[in-house]
Order: C-alpha cells, then sequence, then structure tokens
C-alpha cells in the first residue's frame, strides 16, 4: 500500500511540474501581427477558427472591386514570408520550452535481457557426449531519476537566451506583417 502512495505522490509531483505551454509566446496565426497577450482575447485567438488558414482557402472575386483593409487581408493571408516569419516565431517558443524542460526531472525506464545457448566442449569422461550446453535468460530493469538541482546559472542563461530569440523572432514576424501592409497601401493608392 506504501508503494502505491509513494508513485500517486511522484506523479502528482511531476504534473506539478508542468510549464506553460510553449506556443503561447508565439503569434496566433501568419495572417496578423502579433500583440502583447491580453490573456482573454488571446486565448480566443488560438481558437480552431482562428488558427492558420492554408492559402489555399482565400477566395478571390475577380468581379468584386476590393479596398485597401480587404487587399491587406488577402496579401498578410497568402503571403509565404509571413508565414515562414510566423513559423520561425513558434519554433523559438517551443525551443523555450524546451529549455525551461531543463528545469525538471528526467525519469529513464531501461531493460536489459538476455538469451543466449552456449555449448561447451568437455571431457567424455564428466559428461556424456562431450558437450556441456548452457541456456540462460534474464531480464535486468532499471528505474532512474535524474534531477540537477544546482548548475551554476547555466539553465537560468540558455531560458533567457531562448526568450530574447522568441521576442527577436515575433519582431521579425511584426516587421514582416508592416512590410505586407505597407506594400499594399504604396501600390493600392499609387
Amino acid at each position: 500500500m506504501s508503494r502505491a502512495r509513494a508513485i500517486v505522490l511522484a506523479a502528482t509531483f511531476l504534473c506539478g511540474c508542468a510549464a506553460r505551454e510553449p506556443l503561447s509566446m508565439a503569434p496566433p496565426s501568419p495572417d496578423r501581427p502579433w500583440r502583447a497577450p491580453d490573456l482573454p482575447k488571446y486565448s480566443a485567438a488560438l481558437s480552431d477558427s482562428e488558427r492558420a488558414r492554408p492559402s489555399s482557402q482565400v477566395r478571390v472575386d475577380p468581379q468584386t472591386k476590393y479596398g485597401p483593409n480587404e487587399l491587406i487581408d488577402l496579401a498578410q493571408r497568402t503571403n509565404p514570408e509571413t508565414r515562414m516569419a510566423w513559423e520561425r516565431a513558434r519554433q523559438a517558443a517551443i525551443a523555450t520550452g524546451l529549455a525551461e524542460g531543463t528545469y525538471y526531472p528526467t525519469l529513464v525506464a531501461a531493460a536489459t535481457g538476455v538469451v543466449a545457448h552456449a555449448p561447451a566442449p568437455i571431457p567424455t569422461t564428466v559428461v556424456p557426449g562431450g558437450v556441456f550446453k548452457a541456456d540462460t535468460q534474464f531480464v535486468i530493469p532499471a528505474l532512474s531519476l535524474e534531477w540537477v538541482l544546482l548548475d551554476f546559472g547555466r539553465r537560468g542563461a540558455l531560458v533567457d537566451a531562448t526568450q530574447a530569440q522568441v521576442i527577436e523572432a515575433i519582431a521579425g514576424f511584426n516587421g514582416k506583417q508592416q512590410q505586407v501592409v505597407f506594400a499594399v497601401t504604396r501600390d493600392f493608392y499609387s
């Protein structure tokens, strides 16, 4: 009974170590610039209706006369550079989540198994037939838990560096969005 309690306690403790969602630091979709998160609105932006839409779903009606807002919207949805910048921002956010994961314990389960059949010659005076056969089978299970408690700031520096890369990627993403808006506006009014 105490073993079961220990397992439940360990599982509860490890579940409590769950980090925040790394993608919460990335832009929610490639067709809109990133803004500082207002958590309820930001969560709503991550809903399925606002997730990234493939460019094949964008419909352009050749009979419709589009204004600058509609053209900017179309350009933001279909521009491959904004999609690439968005993906870089998402990857940077994931890297931050991986770096934060180094603070948590590592649990490794391993097993080594052997099945062996070893014939060995032996004098016939000892064993009739002159061959001794040894058959063996065994499994060695191992469970190890590793948790680095003291690293002299290495993990903190790694997390800080990845968070700086997220900020850089988001700035690049917003810059691409601004370039699209500027190019469409300039072309529309020229």
